[in-house]
């Protein structure tokens, strides 16, 4: 069973950021990284940060979520690294998956819907399914937790799966006001499928997260192995 451990695999982030020549970029071996109605993603270099000579991982776990790959989507969903190129299959998630995207809002904007910080949220009745971690800003575990499969740019940049019943529209901003100021900035426009959701914060003392969406990954982000402690 997964448990919820705090994510210190953010210390070798500085690996990563030196190690960026070896991105998941439409050059390679593997495929573009454009997603839609499913998620075909094969021989994409991984960049595997741990203390073992290991090549090979079976991601079966959704971050979060001590169900199965098997059970929350259709299909043969597959999540796995071998020799260090990564494979993804999925398809659509069964509807026991999915959740309101009034829900993913709330959670973002950390207010009740509706709201003045969203301008815009259409239609509201969309469901939506992405990673149950995905303020860890990790992707998939395997069996035992004991790895992650993230995919980063930086340190402040990530990016995420997820999928959408119907298309969606998200507009809205809130400013968080305390000891480090933060606004939150979404601008969305969530085609039917499966998306990329950007996720990137700025600043310092008053910083700026934000979100967007995209059906091809951008160049310089990583798919990254974690050991997860």
């Amino acid at each position: 069973m997964l448990k919820k451990r705090e994510a210190s695999v953010f210390v070798v982030l500085a690996i990563i950021i030196a190690m960026v020549f070896v991105a998941c970029d439409p050059g390679g071996s593997g495929n573009d990284d454009v997603i839609g109605e499913t998620v075909n993603l094969d021989g994409i270099p991984v960049i595997i940060v741990d203390q073992t000579s290991s090549t090979d991982f079976s991601f079966d776990f959704v971050a979060g979520d001590i169900t199965p790959l098997s059970s929350l989507f259709y299909g043969t969903p597959e999540v796995s690294v071998i020799n260090n190129r990564l494979a993804i299959s999925l398809d659509t998630p069964r509807s026991t998956a999915l959740i309101s995207i009034i829900e993913f809002v709330e959670a973002v904007f950390q207010v009740s819907y509706p709201d003045e910080h969203i301008d815009y949220l259409n239609p509201v009745d969309a469901k939506i399914w992405l990673p149950d971690r995905f303020a860890e800003r990790t992707n998939f575990f395997n069996e035992d937790g004991s790895y992650s499969l993230t995919c980063l740019k930086s340190d402040q940049e990530f990016a995420f799966f997820m999928y959408a019943d119907k298309e969606i529209t998200i507009e809205g901003s809130r400013v968080f006001i305390g000891g480090h100021n933060q606004t939150v900035e979404v601008s969305m426009n969530i085609k039917q499928g499966w998306n990329y959701i950007l996720w990137e914060e700025t600043g310092g003392q008053n910083n700026i997260i934000t979100y967007t969406v995209t059906n091809t990954l951008p160049n310089g982000y990583n798919w990254t192995v974690f050991k997860y402690n």
